[in-house]
């Protein structure tokens, strides 16, 4: 880990030497890919996903180094998808949920275009797309979601950070919409408990 943080250092002071900061690349941010309690369906209070979850195991992703494109941390992931399920009431409050849910980066197709300095002002596609599989599952018994979601997101075209940065947003904006998407396939899976007659 010291080694791969070592090189990401000399990397970003390369940037910096060379006085092209804006045309480094930074991480994909938690808090932009945290989606907010009205973008997400609630967890059906009194149903089995109420207070139940706790995200287990994150894998697929991967440091961003400051010479290429921005990238999507385990780490990072992991941060944005407990944050929402907190948002949502899916949550445990203390301790272990009733059910874990692991989350495995399947795929980030990132505009690769954006590479090239002649491309920059040209109408490329600014769009990356995550797949991702989701489990959830109580230990020790079958899973009762295990999918692969999909979902895309677009670079903000006004953004003044330069193409690096439109890159981010659009990874950034892909995950969020990825984490949405599971929670409202999640939310078809438990829907809400049957009123019961008084």
């Amino acid at each position: 880990m010291s080694s791969i943080n070592g090189k990401v250092g000399v990397a970003l002071a390369l940037c910096v030497g060379a006085g092209l900061l804006s045309a480094c690349a930074s991480p994909a941010e938690p808090t932009r890919m945290t989606a907010a309690a009205n973008e997400v369906p609630p967890a059906a209070p009194g149903g089995p996903a109420w207070h139940a979850l706790t995200v287990a195991d994150v894998a697929g992703g991967s440091g961003t180094n400051p010479l290429f494109l921005s990238n999507v941390s385990d780490a990072d992931l992991k941060t944005a998808l407990t944050a929402t399920l907190r948002q949502g009431a899916y949550l445990a409050e203390s301790g272990a949920g009733t059910y874990q849910v692991s989350a495995h980066i399947m795929d980030l197709d990132k505009p690769t275009g954006s590479l090239d300095p002649l491309l920059w002002l040209a109408p490329v596609d600014w769009s990356a797309t995550i797949k991702v599989r989701y489990v959830v599952a109580a230990p020790g018994k079958p899973a009762v979601f295990d999918e692969v979601v999909a979902a895309t997101g677009v670079g903000d075209a006004t953004s003044s950070a330069g193409s690096q940065g439109r890159v981010q947003r659009a990874i950034e904006a892909a995950v969020r919409a990825d984490i949405q998407s599971f929670l409202i396939r999640l939310n078809t899976r438990w829907p809400a408990p049957a009123s019961r007659a008084s």
